[in-house]
């Protein structure tokens, strides 16, 4: 592993310690989409692209293209943060989600080598990526 590939998961850990708490203001929003972006870095951009387009390195090898994900508010509706979460964290099926292509990150988010409880921290980190995708919206 490269040096600057360490360097950016030792910031990442550290950014994930302290995260935004629920009804958080615009200051605090922002804190959860920077610490979002490192994480969508280190999970995400594989596959949905730096910019969130769904043209990640990976796509030729998926079997279902990626969403993209600056568009979600432009889906009938729109999008709801609590279902967006749902969607990340994936322990729990969606109905009319279909099937389920995206990784199961309530899990993956988990620290292997911790012992201790970590539902908390999960959701966080959850929490700042919805925040990250939120502030990447286009409303075009």
């Amino acid at each position: 592993m490269s040096a600057s590939t360490l360097a950016l998961l030792a910031l990442g850990s550290g950014l994930l310690a302290a995260r935004a708490p629920a009804g958080q203001g615009s200051d605090e929003r922002a804190r959860a989409a920077r610490r979002g972006r490192v994480l969508y870095g280190l999970h995400c951009q594989v596959c949905h692209g730096e910019e969130g387009r769904g043209d990640g390195p990976l796509v030729e090898h998926l079997k279902v293209e990626p969403s993209d994900l600056r568009a979600l508010g432009r889906r009938p509706g729109g999008y709801a943060e609590e279902w967006l979460s749902q969607v990340i964290d994936g322990r729990e099926e969606i109905r009319g989600h279909g099937t389920r292509e995206m990784p199961v990150w309530g899990i993956g988010l988990r620290e292997p080598d911790r012992m201790a409880d970590q539902e908390a921290d999960v959701e966080g980190r959850i929490e700042d990526l919805v925040a990250y995708v939120l502030s990447i919206q286009d409303p075009r």
